[in-house]
């Protein structure tokens, strides 16, 4: 009964927001404050609903806040020398393929990339980059060694005789991910390479530095496919390295799924058993978490949820044709609360409550009594969730969360 209390509680001070033609996003404006970095989650890969949300919240963060950096849970080597070659509107198009299939096109997604082509030679473009260790953009997967090779040329830097030996291991490795097999003397090998190449790279100049982030991205790229864990701290580092470094007067918004903006790791894992084991198999610290250590209290943490409807969950595999229906709401929850009192769309704040209550917080059909307000800052609520649908969109490799 506590729990039903402290839901009916925190459902009572919900505050009313609206999409569309009468957007009224005051709320979220009062929540995002003075912050510099956004955290936008959403339960699935597969909620369109969401996506529509998202791409309002982006537009009007963007045209009334000055958030002019975009950065997608995607290949942050991809995305960050793409957007160095877009100079056309019909870049952009080009751009949009090192995303995750379900974020590149489709009737839910579209207006955000018609966005980034409006602003694109305005007086403030809306930049796109990404934060994911993982290389699975468009790009060939050679394409990052021969780039290597010929900044490290350009930089005078010596390659040395065991370069062949770290070349081939680097294009093996973004080849195959998580088929990669290598033994104990090749890991090391790789792994030892990498910080002894960036010390060398000493130039001042924008490219120099890029190239000693990615270098320390590979390593958790590394470490990912090695099955060690570290995909979420190295998408923590890398978006602290575009806040510090590449756009350090700029502010940004993150585009991902609520399991990875999770301010709190212990506050969630506590929690729920299987999230727990799932940390011990897979050692690693959520990127909210990484972000607010790496940046600190200008870091938002905002989780989307939805009440009722249905979603694409095999999104993540490439199956968009596949419709699941959203479990009804446990009695108790928030999203029963909210539902009970006919709340369409809505932004919590969760600082408000300290007390634990129930809430599918991380994804969906996974309801967890938690104190919310330790795992994210707020959610924005969406009384009918909807899926993508059959939208026949070519998809690249499979992505979970």
């Amino acid at each position: 009964m506590r729990d039903n209390a402290v839901a009916h509680r925190l459902a009572a001070m919900a505050e009313p927001i609206a999409f569309g033609a009468r957007e009224d996003l005051r709320a979220l404006d009062k929540a995002v404050g003075d912050a510099r970095i956004v955290l936008l989650g959403e339960q699935s890969h597969g909620d369109g609903a969401a996506f529509e949300a998202k791409t309002q919240i982006v537009e009007h963060l963007h045209r009334n806040h000055a958030f002019d950096v975009l950065a997608f849970e995607a290949d942050f080597y991809a995305l960050e020398r793409a957007w160095r070659e877009t100079r056309t509107e019909a870049d952009v198009a080009a751009l949009a393929k090192h995303v995750y299939f379900f974020w590149r096109a489709g009737p839910q997604i579209d207006p955000l990339w018609d966005l980034v082509r409006h602003r694109l030679h305005s007086e403030r473009p809306l930049a796109i980059t990404g934060i994911d260790p993982r290389h699975s953009g468009a790009y060939p997967k050679a394409h990052v060694a021969r780039s290597l090779e010929a900044h490290l040329a350009l930089q005078s830097v010596p390659q040395g005789d065991t370069w062949p030996r770290f070349r081939t291991l680097l294009v093996d490795l973004l080849e195959q991910e998580y088929a990669h097999r290598v033994d104990a003397g090749d890991r090391m090998h790789f792994l030892e390479s990498l910080p002894r190449l960036r010390e060398q790279l000493t130039g001042a100049d924008d490219d120099s530095s890029f190239w000693r982030q990615e270098l320390s991205n590979l390593a958790w790229t590394a470490r990912n496919a090695w099955g060690e864990g570290g995909r979420d701290e190295g998408m923590g580092r890398n978006l602290a390295w575009l806040a510090k470094e590449r756009y350090p007067d700029k502010k940004i918004i993150v585009w991902a799924h609520n399991f990875h903006i999770v301010r709190s790791a212990d506050a969630l894992y506590a929690h729920h058993p299987p999230y727990a084991r799932e940390w011990e198999d897979h050692p690693d610290t959520p990127l909210g978490e990484v972000a607010v250590r790496e940046v600190g209290s200008e870091v938002r943490s905002i989780a989307l949820i939805g009440g009722r409807g249905w979603h694409s969950p095999n999104a993540w595999s490439g199956d968009t044709s596949t419709r699941a229906e959203l479990d009804p709401p446990l009695s108790g929850s928030l999203e029963n609360e909210l539902l009970a009192l006919g709340v369409d769309h809505a932004y919590l704040d969760l600082t408000l409550e300290p007390e634990a209550f129930t809430m599918s917080g991380a994804e969906h059909a996974v309801p967890i009594n938690a104190p919310w307000g330790r795992v994210f800052d707020g959610v924005i609520y969406l009384r009918e969730m909807t899926g993508l649908g059959d939208t026949s969109i070519p998809h690249g490799p499979p992505v979970k969360r």
